[in-house]
């Protein structure tokens, strides 16, 4: 393998590496990298798309077993790190054209195709689909959770705040995969009196937080809006890359969907279980004050619902209620009101990209354009999709994100 040479820059480098061999350096070349990080997945996936001879490919012998290690990193001029992910990925799928050549030519093939595939984080993905299995008794929902981690070899960083640490007297976690058996413990009993996610970062590392508690906490960074007639002060505040401020000039999409979920729910809504000492027991719930009290609430606390909705109930009647402590309940419902507001955000200024892969945390909004001052706050990272990309012209890589950041309240 040839060591190639990385100029630095005040641009991102992608170095891809598989089986061996360096896809980065000519005649190869990594045309594209997308990362996609989201709470509704449970790892990272990568998108790779990458220029190659027609034939290299089949001739490399790369085949889906093959180990894939990418490298991001930013220095500046002086040769100084900014920002560096190293990413050991599992190939999930591929596409490449491969056109017709003629087997007798002997010269270098200068035409190259695209060869685009699919992986997701080795690591991450290894550890939440082990298999677990086991008998627990007198443990709390959050010793079980830490319990099955360490049993896979995976750390974990489980928020304590308003876990459920009440101990169940005995349960069987039946054959299947971690991720899996935590959504297991989360809908039979609540992980917390709150919001959950569940995600396991690129580095092997779970993270259980309680999302309800989290709004509570400092912003990871802040996305700026300049409006169009920002000075330019404000403008050149943006020079530093800290990780801690970026900023656009992007329109922001905003997405409100409270009563095609309050709808569904209904205002009032009863769980009607069957605990292991009583014959049966009612937990009542009203969508508006669970909403303020667990649900991903800054400042304004105002759920609009349509007077159609006012007087509608639900029951439900599926679950047995565990220990009869109304965890399940909490968490069940205010992760369906989670995400009644949402914003979409794209930066492509002077990005760390370490920084924007922490989903799960919470994210400040804020504006100087009056339009969008309603809708400034705090929020949690649901989503971000880093795009990396060379143009035809340019040897440097350019950098763009995507993120989609929501709460409960629409606005302030």
């Amino acid at each position: 393998m040839v060591e190639r040479a990385y100029v630095p820059s005040r641009s991102y480098d992608c170095e891809l590496i598989i089986k061996d061999v360096d896809y980065s350096s000519s005649p190869r070349e990594v045309a594209s990298v997308k990362v996609i990080s989201s709470l509704i997945s449970y790892w990272t996936v990568v998108q790779i798309t990458v220029l190659v001879g027609p034939g290299d490919i089949i001739l490399d012998g790369i085949h889906g077993q093959d180990p894939i290690k990418l490298k991001i990193r930013l220095q500046n001029e002086e040769g100084n790190m900014l920002d560096e992910v190293n990413m050991e990925l599992m190939y999930l799928s591929s596409a490449l054209d491969m056109p017709i050549k003629d087997s007798k030519e002997q010269e270098a093939q200068k035409d190259r195709v695209a060869y685009s595939f699919v992986t997701v984080s080795r690591p991450a993905f290894k550890t939440m689909t082990s298999l677990v299995n086991e008998v627990y008794e007198a443990k709390s929902p959050k010793e079980i959770v830490e319990s099955m981690a360490s049993d896979v070899g995976a750390s974990i960083e489980y928020d304590s705040e308003d876990a459920n640490t009440n101990q169940i007297p005995q349960i069987c976690i039946p054959p299947t995969t971690l991720y899996q058996a935590i959504k297991f413990m989360d809908m039979g009993y609540g992980l917390f009196n709150g919001i959950s996610s569940i995600y396991c970062q690129y580095d092997n590392k779970i993270y259980v937080r309680n999302l309800t508690k989290k709004m509570k906490k400092s912003q990871i960074f802040t996305a700026y809006l300049w409006s169009m007639d920002s000075s330019e002060d404000e403008k050149k505040s943006q020079k530093e890359l800290d990780g801690k401020l970026f900023m656009t000039q992007y329109p922001v999409m905003n997405n409100y969907r409270g009563n095609s979920v309050t709808s569904i729910l209904s205002k009032q809504l009863v769980h009607i279980t069957c605990p292991n000492d009583k014959l049966y027991e009612t937990i009542e719930q009203d969508i508006v004050d669970l909403s303020k009290s667990y649900g991903l609430i800054y400042k304004g606390s105002e759920i609009p619902i349509d007077s159609n909705i006012e007087s509608r109930k639900k029951y439900f009647i599926e679950h047995t209620g565990g220990e009869g402590s109304g965890y399940f309940a909490t968490a069940m419902i205010s992760k369906k009101i989670a995400e009644l507001a949402t914003i979409n955000i794209t930066l492509d200024r002077n990005l760390i990209v370490s920084v924007l892969l922490n989903v799960g945390e919470v994210v400040m909004f804020d504006t100087d354009n009056e339009v969008y001052r309603d809708l400034t706050g705090k929020y949690i990272l649901k989503s971000s999709e880093i795009t990396f990309s060379r143009s035809k012209t340019k040897t440097d890589m350019t950098v763009s994100a995507r993120l989609q950041l929501t709460r409960t309240n629409k606005t302030i």
